[in-house]
């Protein structure tokens, strides 16, 4: 599996959309969100059960589809780097980054994900800001704004392997180059506040798909509602009915 890591605006999900365009039958998960209105430890264990999830669903596809591209918005390591940034500044308190920490090696996601293609792109926090400011007065997103959490954040990374341990394809790159992400000119539009569209409408047979900030939209059929797919099982389920037939064919040829 291919994982994009790092700080905010280091062109994560704009790089994940721009994978779907290159490869349409692409296994594509979005940035995992917590659930509405949970509080510690419910969001954490949501979100590394998450990502235990994910690198389960990767395993299964490329096991009977050795050459499926599947990627991942973020992992287990940008859940332990904001709660670490947490408590470095003083908003939680030193037991909310230990829980983390225990919960992640109680799943052992550093083994599931040893062997993946971990990229971590990091950026400086005034750069970070700079490349986000439109979000800026949205008062969701004030913590990412704050300058002294985005270098405890990245801080997080710097020494990675005081909390992990790196597998041979996990590479961090500073200061990336990143485009502004495009407007796409079409968009799969849902109910649910998902914040912008990274990548275009993909087609494949009837299906389509659309990745967003939050999640990732589809649509069965041309007259199909759109769905807003947020969880690895929503994601790999769609995947399956749209792509499994394509690829069945094409392996038995």
């Amino acid at each position: 599996m291919i994982v994009l890591e790092g700080t905010p605006g280091a062109g994560k999900t704009t790089r994940l959309g721009a994978l779907l365009v290159a490869h349409p039958a692409a296994l594509i998960f979005p940035e995992a969100q917590p659930p509405p209105s949970a509080e510690h430890p419910t969001d954490l264990n949501s979100l590394l059960d998450e990502d235990h999830h994910r690198t389960g669903h990767a395993a299964e596809v490329h096991a009977r589809y050795p050459d499926t591209v599947v990627a991942s918005d973020r992992c287990h390591l940008g859940v332990l780097a904001y709660r670490h940034a947490l408590t470095v500044t003083g908003r939680a308190p030193r037991v909310v980054f230990e829980q983390a920490r225990q919960r992640a090696e109680h799943l052992r996601l550093d083994a599931h994900h040893y062997h993946d293609e971990v990229h971590i792109g990091l950026l400086d926090p005034e750069r970070s800001r700079h490349r986000r400011a439109r979000f800026a007065a949205d008062p969701r997103y004030q913590t990412w704004f704050d300058l002294e959490f985005l270098a405890a954040y990245n801080d997080f990374f710097d020494h990675l392997d005081r909390w992990s341990t790196p597998g041979p394809r996990w590479r961090t790159t500073l200061h990336p180059e990143c485009t502004p992400p495009r407007v796409p000119e079409t968009a799969l539009p849902c109910p649910s506040a998902c914040a912008e569209a990274r990548s275009p409408v993909i087609t494949n047979g009837q299906a389509q798909r659309q990745l967003y900030t939050q999640a990732l939209h589809h649509r069965a059929t041309p007259d199909a509602p759109v769905a807003c797919l947020r969880s690895a099982q929503q994601v790999t389920a769609a995947w399956h009915a749209d792509i499994r037939h394509h690829l069945d064919r094409q392996h038995s040829r």
